[in-house]
């Protein structure tokens, strides 16, 4: 529908729009970000290829089945947003010049290093997820036969 051609890309690019490409660039922050969201794509094919065990599938069509879920990254940008609007909640409620009020001025900055790492993660899976499924289709799947 129209309205899908139409907002569907700003709902999509918004969270974005409070990504800080400047916090990346920490030594602290860098190689746990990174490390994160390796162990969290590697466990991600683990699973989806396990997810075809007992489907007759042969070992390509199963490592394909893996690597393709590299790309899905939905669950990333939502909980990124999640963590930052459920931080920015407490801190709205929490009385100023408290303790608890340092406390949670600490966590919306813990919560958006979550959504830039969400986004960051994004930005790197879909990419990669789509070359690799272009690149390694074609090696690792099979061509049925023309039907007569």
């Amino acid at each position: 529908t129209v309205g899908d051609l139409v907002f569907r890309p700003f709902l999509l690019a918004s969270p974005g729009c409070l990504v800080c490409l400047s916090r990346f660039v920490t030594a602290s922050f860098s190689p746990r970000g990174l490390a994160c969201g390796a162990a969290g794509t590697a466990t991600r094919v683990v699973v989806a290829t396990m997810t075809g065990l007992n489907t007759g599938l042969d070992w390509k069509e199963h490592l394909f089945l893996g690597v393709s879920w590299v790309g899905k990254a939905g669950i990333q940008s939502s909980m990124g947003g999640a963590a930052l609007t459920r931080a920015n909640a407490v801190l709205a409620t929490t009385a100023v010049g408290t303790a608890e009020y340092a406390a949670a001025q600490l966590n919306v900055e813990r919560a958006t290093l979550v959504q830039s790492n969400a986004i960051l993660y994004i930005l790197i899976c879909a990419p990669l997820g789509a070359v690799w499924v272009t690149k390694l289709g074609p090696i690792l799947l099979k061509k049925d036969p023309p039907r007569q």
